[in-house]
């Protein structure tokens, strides 16, 4: 397997990990930070397949992010590569709406435990990205300033926006309420 070089850097970067992080994520023996800077620094390096799941696993990605080339017809997918086709809807409209820039890792775990607290499969497949974002969004100004970002404070700030964002808060805080999910749930600071 052929990684590149700049496809590694630039996911990297994208998700503002320093080598250091990423080597520690991939959890592979024998693996440092001189390997990746050397991995980064190169055009193409060949690696085997093992290495490419610890990548992929430390920079969240399927091997076709930073591979050179697709893969072969027929070729068989890694085991990194089924597990982030297995996870669910919520989870890939998180990795979509999810902008290091913005959000910090923090949000995007108070946004995900938020958004299971209750079912949300009424949120439609091409509005999921959306919702995912305006929540981290959301979190990420409650964060600003100084709320802890919890299921009543985030859809409380979600649903003071307009649009179809404040829509989908206001149903999810219903169903919230009549499952009982909102019953002991520390508010957080105000």
């Amino acid at each position: 397997m052929r990684l590149s070089g700049a496809k590694v850097r630039e996911r990297r970067r994208a998700l503002a990990l320093t080598r250091e992080g990423v080597v520690r994520a991939a959890r592979f023996d024998g693996f440092d930070e001189p390997q990746l800077a050397s991995i980064e620094q190169q055009k193409y390096v060949e690696c085997d397949e093992e290495l490419v799941d610890a990548l992929c696993r430390a920079l969240e990605c399927k091997p076709s992010v930073i591979l050179h080339g697709e893969a072969a017809p027929g070729a068989q997918t890694s085991g990194v590569e089924r597990e982030v086709e297995a996870r669910g809807p919520l989870d890939r409209a998180m990795d979509a709406a999810f902008d290091a820039a913005d959000h910090i890792a923090q949000d995007r775990f108070s946004v995900e435990a938020a958004l299971r607290y209750v079912p949300v499969g009424f949120v439609p497949p091409r509005e999921a990205v959306a919702v995912a974002r305006a929540w981290l969004d959301a979190a990420a100004v409650l964060r600003s300033h100084g709320v802890v970002p919890t299921f009543t404070t985030l859809a409380a700030c979600v649903a003071a926006l307009d649009g179809f964002a404040a829509d989908h808060a206001k149903r999810l805080i219903e169903r919230a309420r009549e499952a009982g999910a909102l019953d002991g749930e520390p508010k957080g600071d105000r």
